[in-house]
C-alpha cells in the first residue's frame, strides 16, 4: 500500500534532507549568514511536509475501512496519485511542492469522508428504484456499495437478499396476473403467495392478494356457510360458529344471524342436558350437594324449567337430610335427652319415606335405629318408639 510506504520514508527523508539540500549550497555563493538562514527555511519545510503527510495518512487510515476505492475508485485514484507525487517531491527536497500535494489530498479526503454517509442514503434509493424497474445487476451493485461502506446496513442486506430471487418473483408475478386474467383466482393466489414466501416485500403481490380475495368474496360465503351447516347436523357447535362467523364477516345476511341462532339454541340445550346429566348421576350417587350444583348451572341457563326446579328443591332437601343424619351419628355417644332422641326420631322417619332408598341412606337408618335403641331416655319415650317401629 502506498500509505505504508510513505510511512516508511519518513525516517529516511528527515535523515538525509538537509544532507542532499546542503550540498547544493557553497560558501563561494553564499554568505555563512544566508547559509545558516536558508538551512532553517528548508527544515521548516520538511517538518510541514512531515506534518502534512502525517495527517494525510492518518485521514487515509480512518476512511479506508469505507472502502473509498469502491464507491469513489476515481477520487481514490487521484489521493494515491497525490500522495505518491507528494512522495517524489519529497526525496527530492521539493518540500514546499510536496507539501502542496499532501494538502490537496487531505482537502479531498476531508470532503470523501463527509460524502459516504448520504452516498450510502443515495444508493439505497437507487437500489430500491432498480429493483422496482426489475433491473438486478443495477439494484445489487447499489446495495453492495452501501455494504462495502457500512457491512451490516440492515436495508443494504434486505436488498441485496432481494436482488438474488429478483427474477423468480418477477416470473410468478407475471404467471399469477396470467392467471388472474382467465379467472382462475385461486390458481393466482396461490402464485402471488409462493411470491411473497420468496419475498416479503414483492412489488405488488400483497395488493393483488388483497384484490383476488374481493373477488372470492362469494365463493368464500358459500364456503364457509356449507361447512358451518355440516358441522351444526354433526353437533360441532364451537367450530360450527368459527366458520359461520368467517361468512358473517364476509357479509351479514339474515341467513348467517339465522344460523347463528340456531347454533346457540342449540349449545344452551346441549349445556343444559350436560348439568342435567351430572345432576343426574350425582343422585345416583347420592351426592345431594352436587347435584344442587348441578342443578343450578342448569337454571341459570333456563330459569324457566319448572320440573327442574323441583328436582333441586328435592336434592337440597336430601342434602339436608344427609347432613343432619351424619351429624347425629358422628357423635361417640348415645342420646342421653329427650329432644336429641326427639330429633333423631324425626330424623329416621323422614329417612324411611325417602324416595329413592338407595345404600348410603339404607345404611344411615339402620345405625340410626340401631343408637336409638341403645340411648337411654325415658320409657314412655323409647315405648312410643318401638310402637312406631312395628
Amino acid at each position: 500500500m502506498i500509505i505504508f510506504g510513505c510511512i516508511s520514508y519518513l525516517k529516511f527523508f528527515s535523515n538525509t534532507a538537509l544532507e542532499i539540500q546542503s550540498t547544493s549550497i557553497t560558501p563561494d555563493t553564499q554568505s555563512s549568514e544566508s547559509i545558516a538562514k536558508d538551512k532553517t527555511a528548508v527544515q521548516d519545510q520538511r517538518i510541514n511536509a512531515q506534518k502534512n503527510l502525517e495527517e494525510l495518512l492518518l485521514h487515509m487510515s480512518r476512511i479506508e475501512p469505507l472502502n473509498p476505492q469502491v464507491w469513489a475508485t476515481d477520487h481514490w485514484k487521484e489521493i494515491e496519485n497525490l500522495l505518491s507525487e507528494g512522495e517524489t517531491l519529497y526525496r527530492r527536497t521539493r518540500y514546499r511542492v510536496a507539501q502542496k500535494k499532501y494538502r490537496q489530498a487531505i482537502t479531498m479526503i476531508e470532503a470523501l469522508a463527509d460524502s459516504a454517509e448520504s452516498i450510502k442514503t443515495n444508493k439505497l434509493r437507487e437500489g430500491n428504484l432498480a429493483i422496482k424497474n426489475w433491473n438486478s445487476v443495477k439494484a445489487e451493485k447499489a446495495f453492495r456499495i452501501v455494504l462495502s461502506i457500512e457491512p451490516k446496513n440492515t436495508d443494504g442486506l434486505d436488498g441485496l437478499k432481494r436482488t438474488k430471487v429478483l427474477e423468480e418473483v418477477k416470473v410468478l408475478l407475471m404467471q399469477g396476473e396470467k392467471y388472474e386474467k382467465i379467472n382462475q383466482l385461486n390458481k393466482a393466489k396461490k402464485l402471488y403467495e409462493s411470491a411473497l414466501i420468496i419475498d416479503k416485500n414483492a412489488l405488488g403481490a400483497k395488493v393483488a392478494i388483497v384484490r383476488i380475495n374481493f373477488k372470492l368474496r362469494p365463493t368464500y360465503y358459500r364456503s364457509y356457510m356449507s361447512s358451518g351447516l355440516k358441522l351444526v347436523q354433526q353437533n360441532r357447535l364451537e367450530e360450527a360458529e368459527s366458520f359461520v362467523r368467517k361468512a358473517q364477516a364476509i357479509e351479514n345476511r339474515t341467513e348467517t344471524q339465522e344460523l347463528l341462532s340456531l347454533i346457540d339454541s342449540k349449545r344452551l340445550t346441549r349445556d343444559i342436558n350436560q348439568h342435567l346429566k351430572q345432576a343426574d348421576a350425582a343422585e345416583k350417587e347420592e351426592k345431594w350437594d352436587l347435584a344442587v350444583k348441578s342443578f343450578n348451572r342448569a337454571i341459570q341457563l333456563d330459569p324457566a324449567m319448572s320440573s327442574i326446579i323441583k328436582k333441586k328443591k328435592k336434592a337440597e332437601a336430601r342434602t339436608s337430610l344427609d347432613r343432619n343424619i351424619q351429624m347425629l351419628l358422628s357423635e361417640q355417644t348415645a342420646f342421653t335427652n329427650r329432644a336429641d332422641f326427639e330429633t333423631a326420631k324425626s330424623l329416621l322417619k323422614q329417612a324411611r319415606l325417602s324416595v329413592p332408598r338407595d345404600k348410603r341412606i339404607r345404611a344411615q337408618i339402620k345405625k340410626l335405629e340401631k343408637k336409638i335403641e341403645t340411648s337411654r331416655v325415658p320409657a314412655s319415650a323409647t315405648r312410643v318408639y318401638v310402637r312406631e317401629k312395628n
